[in-house]
């Protein structure tokens, strides 16, 4: 859509003083849609929730698989304990030991389970002999 000269501009003002070029939205003619104050809790919660999933570690959350996410909330829960002194860094180094040797777990049911369903499906393909 190319607008014309007469199509109305956003009367707001732009962080650097400058008069906003932006046409208005939703035929009010008064405000676009980042300057419009009807629309000011809406921005603000668009950007929370924009800020709030760009994190890496809400990424590495998503990313992370079910069965480890519980592992990765108490390591993260032990590291504010440590910081506030509620728990000793002993411990909190012996919870990441642990937590560590059960990631490796995982790791190996997860190879196991993926090479024997490799190995099934070249079973049937006869190309190995069990």
């Amino acid at each position: 859509m190319v607008a014309d000269s007469s199509s109305p501009r956003c009367q707001g003002i732009k962080k650097d003083g400058t008069a906003c070029q932006a046409l208005a939205s939703n035929g009010k003619g008064r405000f676009c849609l980042g300057h419009d104050p009807d629309l000011a809790e809406q921005r603000a919660q668009a950007r929370r929730k924009g800020g709030q999933n760009k994190a890496r570690a809400t990424r590495a959350r998503k990313a992370l698989p079910s069965r480890l996410q519980s592992i990765a909330e108490l390591l993260e829960r032990a590291l504010q304990e440590v910081y506030s002194g509620d728990l000793e860094p002993r411990q909190a180094t012996a919870l990441a030991s642990l937590s560590g040797a059960l990631v490796r777990l995982y790791e190996t049911s997860a190879l196991e389970q993926r090479m024997a369903s490799i190995e099934e499906v070249l079973h049937e393909l006869g190309r190995t002999s069990r």
